[in-house]
């Protein structure tokens, strides 16, 4: 038997693993099974698994809408409209884009989203969108990392 710290996502951890099990493994600092877990996943991404868990009562639910979200072309018809000066639509994809993180818990993301939102609401660009903009694709793409490893790992 040994022991095992490691810091993860802020948190300082202690695994106790027990004889034969491949320390190099243990040491990645990963779940039981030596993978990302989907609450790892989640706090990664500043999401809220337990909250998530609550509304689709299952593991495999979570990460099937996870994975679709990832491949989702929400973000890129945002930014097409946006550029092409739609306003209307760019508030129509940022609204889903909010609801979809609503639903799944993904909390970091859904808090700028919505602030995107509320500011296209009556489909007239300000000033405030760029950098509303910057935020919400900068949330989106850690999103979408956290998720992406996940679904590497899981092979």
């Amino acid at each position: 038997m040994y022991i095992v710290e490691y810091k993860r996502y802020s948190t300082l951890s202690y695994i106790i693993f027990p004889a034969g099990r491949d320390k190099a493994v243990a040491q990645r600092g990963y779940g039981k099974r030596g993978h990302m877990t989907t609450k790892e996943c989640y706090e990664l991404m500043g999401a809220d698994y337990e909250d998530v868990l609550g509304r689709l009562m299952t593991e495999k639910l979570v990460k099937k809408f996870l994975y679709k979200f990832a491949d989702a072309r929400d973000m890129e018809e945002l930014k097409t409209s946006l550029e092409a000066k739609d306003y209307n639509t760019a508030f129509r994809m940022a609204h889903n884009l909010k609801g979809v993180c609503a639903n799944l818990s993904i909390t970091r993301l859904g808090a700028s989203s919505s602030e995107l939102c509320e500011e296209l609401r009556d489909g007239n660009y300000s000033d405030k969108v760029e950098p509303l903009l910057a935020a919400v694709l900068a949330d989106y793409e850690a999103t979408l990392e956290a998720i992406k490893k996940l679904q590497a790992e899981e092979g």
